[in-house]
Parts: structure tokens; sequence; C-alpha cells
């Protein structure tokens, strides 16, 4: 491991690598919670009936962003100004952004895996691997902060505890790589199911509000969850923590776009398909749609059933730009055009 190689006592913490890295990337993490912020605008702007228990999640995750990126911030100014001239590899604003971090992504992921739950039709064997994923990332890296509070409070500060600790990060971003990996591919699966299949199951897919960019957004998690256990494991620098902290970010990210995309996959598929085809959109008293039965036809349709997963068949960071462009830019310019 290249942290059993760093010289703690005499650790370079104002330089490019280190301090320099952790700068960059919270100015990355301050640009993604404006993303953030905008997208949750969009939420409760177009999703008014949602069900509260979904209200109350955004506001949670809105409160862990908002604590995440102010400890972030107070991190880079005590570095920086407070501790200028005794500079220390570990500080309480620092080791408190790794917390809450762990909370951000166990609870984001923990989400997607009901996600799962419900596409498997309440199926527990196939939910239980990512649900245990994710509780076990989520304990790793509570402990990891635990040791890392501990180290500031014992006047330490300077970080050594990551050389006998380190198989915590390893393992513990291993396995949140892990869950994100499976619950992509079992989405993956279970849209692809659905699409080629006539049956009532079509009723899941707008209830859970999934296209593929979703699926896409939960691989660059894995990315750079595994981005970090590489630089962890063999760079002697602070790189490692710079992409920790833009994680975050990135997991709350995800949960909103997805909670967002819902809208926008009804109004493709209500302009896609006829009321007179295999099935109908309907939107219900929430704002994930119901699904009802079209009324029956004397001819057979020409077209083939209702393939949802082909909506998105992009590329994938061609699919993301689309997603955001709908849910955040086209809001936007709807509410300028109204005041004007």
């Amino acid at each position: 491991m290249a942290a059993a190689s760093i010289d703690f006592d005499n650790f370079p913490l104002q330089a490019d690598q280190n301090l320099g890295a952790i700068e960059i990337g919270a100015f990355i993490g301050l640009t993604l919670f404006g993303v953030l912020l905008a997208q949750i605008h969009t939420y409760f702007r177009r999703n008014k009936t949602d069900k509260k228990v979904w209200k109350m999640l955004v506001i949670f995750v809105l409160f862990l962003e908002s604590v995440h990126t102010f400890t972030m911030a107070y991190s880079i100014y005590y570095d920086t100004v407070t501790t200028y001239k005794f500079p220390k590899a570990n500080s309480y604003p620092l080791s408190i952004t790794g917390f809450i971090e762990n909370f951000i992504s166990g609870t984001v992921q923990l989400f997607f895996s009901w996600r799962i739950y419900v596409f498997s039709r309440h199926s527990l064997v196939i939910t239980l691997p990512s649900i245990a994923l994710a509780v076990s990332r989520f304990i790793m890296g509570f402990a990891m902060s635990v040791f890392a509070i501990l180290d500031v409070r014992d006047g330490e500060a300077k970080g050594r505890f990551v050389v006998p600790y380190g198989w915590l990060v390893a393992t513990g971003f291993t396995l949140g790589a892990a869950a994100d990996v499976t619950i992509a591919a079992l989405m993956i699966y279970y849209l692809r199911q659905l699409a080629s299949s006539n049956n009532s199951k079509n009723w899941a897919i707008d209830k859970v509000g999934h296209d593929l960019s979703r699926e896409a957004e939960s691989l660059l998690c894995s990315v750079a969850a595994v981005a970090t256990i590489i630089s962890f494991q063999s760079i002697g620098n602070l790189v490692w923590l710079s992409l920790y902290v833009v994680l975050a970010k990135l997991y709350s990210n995800s949960f909103l776009a997805s909670l967002n995309s819902r809208r926008d996959h009804r109004e493709t598929l209500n302009k896609t398909h006829s009321p007179r085809e295999d099935v109908e959109f309907a939107a219900g008293p929430d704002t994930a749609a119901s699904v009802t039965a079209a009324a029956p036809v004397s001819q057979p349709s020409s077209r083939p059933p209702v393939a949802y997963a082909g909506v998105g068949d992009f590329t994938v960071a061609g699919d993301m730009l689309r997603h955001y462009f709908h849910c955040i830019v086209v809001p936007f310019a709807a509410n300028d055009e109204a005041r004007d």
C-alpha cells in the first residue's frame, strides 16, 4: 500500500498533489452541489403531488449535502488559513466530511436497492445482495470515519491511521463499487425483460421512473470508487481523498436525477405510443404514474410492443446530457418565458 511509504512526520500537505488535489476536488464538489440544488428545485416544482416519504427523503439528502459541502469548504479554509504555518494532514472538518459522505452514499444505494425490490416483484433473494453490499460499505466507512476523528482528538492529526486501517478504505470502496455494479446490472436486466414482455408488469416501468441513463450514473459512481481505490493503493498522496470528496455529489445527483426523470419518461412514452396501443400511461394522484389497460381494438396493432428500454438507448454521455437538459435547463427557461 502506498500509504505505508509516506513520511507522516514530514508530510508535505501544502503541495499540488495533496492540498492542491483536495482543493480541485472541493471546487468540483461545489459545482455538483449547484447542479443538485437545481435538481431539487425542479423536483419540488414538478412533483408537488409526490408522496411525503419521497419529499422527506429529498430534504434529508439536501441536509446531508449542505453539511457535507460546508465541512468540505471549511476544511480548505482550515488548511490554508487557520493552520497555514503548522499544516496537518487530518482535521475535524475533513474527517466529518468523510463521515457525512458515508451517510449520503448509503442512503442512495439503499434507495436504488429498493427499486430493485420493486422491479423484482418484492424478491428478497434478488434484492439482498445489493442491500448487503451497501450496508457493509456503510459499516466500514463509518468505522474509518471514527478512526479519522479519533486521530484528530488524540492530537496526532497526521493521518497515520490509514496504515493499519487502510484495508478498511480499500474494502469499503470495493464493496461500494460492487453494490453499484450489482444495482446497475439488475436494473438493466429487468428493463430489458419488461421491454420484451406484453404482460401487466409494464406498470412498474413508470412507477420507479427508471431510465438506462440512471444505470450509467450508477456505473459512474463505481468508476469513481474504483479510481479512488487505485489512487489510494498506488499513489502516496491525497489524490484519493479529492476523489472521495466528489463521490458524495455523484451519488446525490444520481438520486435526484432518477426522481426527476419520471415525468420525462411519461411524456415521451405518451407521445411515442397512441392511446389505442398495448398500454397507456396515465398520471395518477402520485407522481409515479399508474398504467391502465387500453380498450381492445378490432385489428391488432402493426407496431411492436412498448419497448421502454429503447427510449434510453443513446450513448452514455449523450443520454446524461439529454436528461440534465430536460430536467434543469428547460424548466428554468419555461419559468423565464412565463415571467416575461
